[in-house]
């Protein structure tokens, strides 16, 4: 599709294009803004489309301001499998807690090539050294 000039659309639809311009940015001319926006590339019916769009999008006068009394608490998996509110979610978390264990673990052999813990191998090796006693 060719390029519409901003100057060849209806007094409505600049109108409308000069409203949404001044509310993104007051000292936007209104072609600057169907430039940036890229506005010449849409045909008729899509501009109305795009400007019935905007025109439905609430506007902020201002962005929210930071408050650090809004900011939130990060909780780990282990909060929450104690903390949820329900079973599902605990069960959840606990599903993710051993999930990620597990691929840490994995990461972990992938990286040093050890594949036991002390403690298991400990108990893996009295077991053989019983097993070995019985069968002599």
């Amino acid at each position: 599709m060719a390029w519409i000039h901003y100057q060849n659309r209806s007094d409505q639809q600049k109108q409308q294009i000069a409203e949404r311009a001044k509310l993104a940015n007051p000292g936007q001319e209104p072609d600057a803004f169907y430039d940036q926006q890229e506005l010449g590339l849409l045909s008729e019916v899509d501009l109305q489309a795009w400007l019935a769009e905007q025109a439905a999008k609430p506007t902020a006068a201002e962005p929210p301001s930071y408050n650090e009394s809004d900011a939130y608490q990060i909780r780990t998996l282990r909060w929450l499998m104690n903390n949820a509110e329900t079973a599902a979610d605990k069960a959840l978390a606990r599903q993710r807690y051993r999930e990620t264990l597990f691929t840490l673990w994995r990461k972990h052999v992938a990286l040093t090539g050890d594949t036991y813990y002390k403690g298991l191998r400990e108990e893996i090796w009295e077991r053989y050294q019983s097993l070995q006693h019985d069968l002599a």
